[in-house]
């Protein structure tokens, strides 16, 4: 991830009070009061502190640590007109090594919005395992991201040996092939170590899997001025599997 890109960037625009239209779609259409929320590279706030508004505890994570020190910092002095407001718990960290972090787990939604097209393709592999494992039954995954027929996707300079990434305006971006995403997030297993207290040994633990519900790859998702490109959408539901 280019660290120093996104520093410049945060300090250049920072916190801005209105949410993205995928963050009010996730917490119309999935969230309520009371749920927990892992964002994984959570910029400049704005989405993090719209769900904490709307009574959701939010853990929040980005690498710019000075970024996430103003975050802190503006969370905890925020007077929030709603009575449900928690301030989110802002990390500092890169998502693609949450075991780092030592965050809670058990979140009702893993929320990545335009965060695994900075990251390669074996790093964003770990994170769709790690967000299988943190998910709580029932709770959902939550993607918004470019992907293939997204209108920078083969502008700038190719990333030799890495499919769909290129160096484009001095930044990184890999666009996901939509298909492939979808499969491979469907084909994730996780089985959680169980402890059998009685027997002493391990029992045979439920097997959790991602049911896709809705995944699109479309225009209408980020428009950004007159500027309306084609971005993916996928959210998932993690249930029990016999497979």
């Amino acid at each position: 991830m280019d660290k120093n890109y996104w520093r410049d960037y945060y300090a250049s625009h920072r916190f801005n009070a209105q949410a993205s239209l995928f963050a009010t779609f996730v917490m119309e259409h999935y969230l309520t009061k009371g749920h927990r929320l892992l964002e994984l590279g959570c910029g400049n706030g704005r989405d993090s502190m719209y769900f904490a508004r709307h009574g959701v505890e939010v853990v929040a994570i980005d690498q710019v640590q000075e970024e996430i020190a103003y975050l802190n910092t503006y969370a905890s002095s925020y007077e929030a007109s709603s009575l449900d407001y928690t301030p989110p718990q802002f990390v500092a960290g890169d998502f693609t090594h949450l075991e780092d972090l030592h965050i809670p787990k058990e979140y009702n939604c893993i929320y990545s919005r335009f965060t695994l097209h900075s990251i390669d393709k074996k790093s964003q592999d770990k994170v769709l395992q790690d967000s299988l494992s943190l998910c709580a039954q029932e709770g959902i995954l939550a993607i918004e991201v470019r992907g293939e027929k997204n209108a920078l996707y083969g502008k700038g300079e190719a990333i030799l040996d890495e499919s769909g990434a290129f160096i484009y305006d001095n930044h990184y971006r890999r666009f996901l092939n939509f298909e492939d995403t979808l499969n491979f997030i469907e084909n994730l297993r996780y089985r959680p170590a169980c402890d059998n207290a009685q027997g002493g040994g391990v029992y045979n633990a439920p097997t959790y899997c991602f049911k896709i519900l809705s995944a699109d790859e479309d225009r209408g998702f980020a428009p950004f001025g007159k500027d309306d490109d084609y971005f993916i959408r996928i959210f998932a539901k993690k249930v029990r599997t016999n497979s």
